[in-house]
């Protein structure tokens, strides 16, 4: 399989020349777009990567881990199993989007950890999808919720 990168370059190829065959800019107009573009980008990409460093060390931080811990010693079967994992990620998810995600991810992994070692049948890939997708999901769903909110409460009032 190639380097991802190369992969990178074939696309940005491919979207400057669709950008100069369908579009009245020239060659240079491109580039220099994509250069300004690519740096906003960047700066948007450590503001997401420290949310998610910060998130990663609270979420490793005692306190949590043994909340963590403590959750995962709740469940007696897969149902309980599942909604321990949403739990801690909601919880979370009100302090931080990244702190939620990180969360979901660690409890997915302890709590289906102490599931085996106990002999609770649990569905390993359910479990990483509720960890972590549930969090996601809710991510989109605050967002529609608040956002609409946010535009349509001035015309009610």
């Amino acid at each position: 399989m190639p380097n991802p990168f190369v992969f990178a370059i074939i696309l940005t190829g491919l979207t400057a020349l669709i950008a100069i065959l369908m579009t009245p800019t020239g060659p240079l107009e491109v580039v220099g777009m994509w250069y300004g573009g690519f740096w906003n980008l960047l700066s948007f990409a450590m503001q997401m990567t420290v949310i998610l460093l910060f998130g990663y060390v609270l979420a490793s931080s005692p306190p949590v881990e043994r909340g963590i811990d403590r959750t995962a010693r709740i469940p007696r079967c897969a149902t309980q199993a599942i909604v321990m994992i949403k739990a801690p990620a909601v919880i979370f998810r009100a302090l931080s989007w990244g702190l939620g995600l990180i969360v979901g991810g660690i409890s997915a992994r302890k709590i289906s950890k102490n599931c085996l070692e106990r002999g609770i049948k649990v569905h390993y890939p359910l479990v990483v999808l509720v960890g972590l997708g549930y969090t996601a999901v809710m991510m989109l769903f605050t967002t529609v919720i608040f956002g609409a909110g946010v535009t349509i409460l001035p015309l009610i009032l």
